[in-house]
Formats: C-alpha cells, structure tokens, sequence
C-alpha cells in the first residue's frame, strides 16, 4: 500500500490490477481508466462551395476520462478520412464506457496538413 500527497490509498497485490480508495467511496476502485477498445470512424458530408469547405487528410482518437481528470490510453487510429470540399466531418463508432467511473469521452483529431 502507498498514500498519495492527496491522501489518496492505493493497493497493489502484485497479481490484480492496482486499486484506489480515496476515504469517502464504500470501496475501493480500479486505479486506471480502461481504454476504448474500437476505433473512431471519420467520414464527412456535403459540397461547399469552391474553396470554402474542409479539404484534407484527418484522423482521430477516443479517450475517456474519468471522475478525477484520469485519461485512459488513446484508442486504436480511426481510419484516414481524405476530405475534398466537404462541409461536415462525423465521427461515429464512439464506444461508451461500460465502467461507471468514467464520466467523459474525448475526441482527439488532427488538423488539415498536421497528419
């Protein structure tokens, strides 16, 4: 067992995932923030006019957060989405979280000319 400068407990068997208690919850919890384990899918929709739609190459990433500020890891890469002149990009296939700790889900992605 090791106590954080917060005050936070945390537990490690050396077998079972490291667990924290923080003094006000009935129990302890797991420590980390499980990652998405599916892709983002990056696609886009309809026709600006010349020159005033979004061009280029875009990938993303999902990450959750938990109640305290945790990030997980980041998910798998979604696939490269090649934009030309489009007005809209979606990004579906956003895996919930099943751990009830987890409060957020971030969508990370890249800029046009930034892959």
């Amino acid at each position: 067992m090791a106590v954080t400068p917060e005050g936070l407990l945390l537990i490690a068997s050396g077998f079972d995932p490291v667990m924290r208690w923080d003094g006000f919850t009935p129990q302890a919890q797991s420590a980390g923030v499980p990652p998405p384990a599916t892709a983002v899918v990056v696609s886009g929709s309809g026709t600006a006019a010349t020159g005033a739609g979004i061009t280029g190459a875009y990938v993303a990433y999902l990450r959750y957060v938990d109640r305290f500020g945790n990030y997980s890891n980041l998910s798998p890469v979604s696939n490269t989405y090649i934009a030309a002149n489009v007005t809209t990009i979606t990004f579906s296939s956003l895996a919930t979280p099943s751990d009830p700790k987890i409060t957020r889900r971030q969508i990370l992605r890249n800029t046009a000319g930034q892959l």
